[in-house]
């Protein structure tokens, strides 16, 4: 009975005040008359010609409004302390979701594919450029660093022995057929070895090709007056909208809400793993070049270093690909979230099925190595 009194919200004139009814006879009938919906008006106009007037009060719909502004509160708690987590991981800055999430505080796909997240770096070549996280990043490109000069060592060692074994089976090649065979290996050796010096370098041209069409991309939607910060305006706008309308009208938001974040969490995570692939393609890339003659003797073709290229390339250029991706859907999704909130769930969920479209229609295959957001489960084991 006193939750029933503390949530339901009455609605008076501003010259009049409401009276609990009171019954000398029977406390008890007061609080029913009140809790039945009637009540005593008392007129606070000195010009008013009845002091008192008898109205029914109407809870039904109070009540409807805090059971949803409830639900809705709930709901959002858990999609807001996992963003929370991921900025946190992020920025190195903890915010609070039950003191209300600020827009600076939130964590978003847009600022991950615009390079805004340091820990998400991965040119191993170069330093990361002063933020949150760059000190980590830093420690682990010197660790790459460390591991790439000892195997490009050993590999510069082994593909003298290659050298040497080449050599000497050319020297004592029996006929033509061999001799032939041989001098392609040598030739295919000298590739390997041109490969094991400049590869390196080929891996950061890509890695600045990338970056380049990122920044082209991202100005180009400044350019056209359209906030590069649309995720933000749709979480805060969602936590808004959650808060209005009947319990059906947030639902259909809250769901929103969570599925957004759900696919913050898949780009979190594809880009984390992306960052250790690439860190192991980078670290054994001289073991590539080294193998590459040996891998060419039968076919004529290295299909090590094949794979290996395949891999890194759809490592490094997926993220102009997924950025065209989220500009076009995420961009669609948050101009008709506000009439059509169904709609927009749609958009994002098709996120997924868009990436496999563009990877298919461009051929864009990194084998194993490569999972796109369709593959990455989350809560499920592989």
């Amino acid at each position: 009975m006193i939750m029933l009194i503390a949530t339901t919200d009455v609605l008076a004139l501003d010259d009049h005040t409401f009276d609990i009814p009171q019954s000398s006879t029977d406390p008890g009938e007061a609080f029913n008359q009140l809790s039945e919906g009637e009540a005593t008006i008392t007129s606070d106009d000195p010009d008013s010609s009845s002091n008192t007037e008898q109205v029914d009060i109407d809870m039904s719909e109070s009540q409807d409004d805090t059971l949803a502004n409830s639900l809705t509160d709930l709901g959002t708690i858990l999609p807001d302390t996992i963003n929370l987590v991921l900025s946190a991981i992020v920025t190195n800055q903890v915010g609070n979701p039950f003191n209300g999430v600020q827009p600076s505080e939130y964590f978003t796909i847009g600022n991950l594919l615009t390079n805004k997240y340091p820990l998400f770096d991965i040119n191993m070549l170069e330093d990361t450029p002063t933020g949150p996280n760059s000190d980590f990043s830093n420690k682990l490109k010197d660790n790459v660093a460390v591991w790439f000069v000892a195997i490009r060592n050993i590999s510069v060692v082994g593909c003298f022995v290659v050298l040497l074994y080449v050599g000497i089976r050319m020297a004592i090649a029996s006929n033509s057929i061999d001799s032939a065979k041989y001098k392609k290996m040598l030739m295919n050796w000298l590739i390997g070895i041109i490969l094991l010096f400049i590869l390196p370098y080929l891996t950061l041209l890509m890695i600045k090709i990338s970056n380049l069409f990122v920044e082209f991309i991202s100005k180009s939607v400044s350019n056209n007056n359209i906030t590069t910060d649309i995720e933000t305006s749709m979480l805060t706008g969602l936590a808004k909208d959650t808060a209005d309308g009947d319990l059906w009208t947030q639902l259909v938001y809250l769901v929103l809400l969570c599925v957004l974040v759900f696919y913050e969490i898949k780009f979190f995570v594809m880009y984390l793993f992306r960052v250790l692939k690439v860190f192991i393609l980078t670290i054994i890339s001289p073991l590539i070049c080294l193998t590459y003659p040996i891998d060419a003797i039968g076919d004529g073709k290295a299909q090590a270093f094949n794979n290996w290229t395949k891999s890194m390339m759809s490592l490094i250029f997926i993220q102009p690909i997924h950025l065209v991706i989220y500009v076009v859907f995420m961009y669609s999704a948050g101009a008709i979230v506000t009439t059509f909130p169904v709609l927009g769930i749609v958009f994002i969920v098709f996120l997924d099925n868009a990436e496999k479209i563009v990877k298919s229609a461009l051929k864009i295959s990194g084998g194993k190595v490569d999972k796109g957001l369709k593959d990455i489960k989350i809560g499920k084991g592989k």
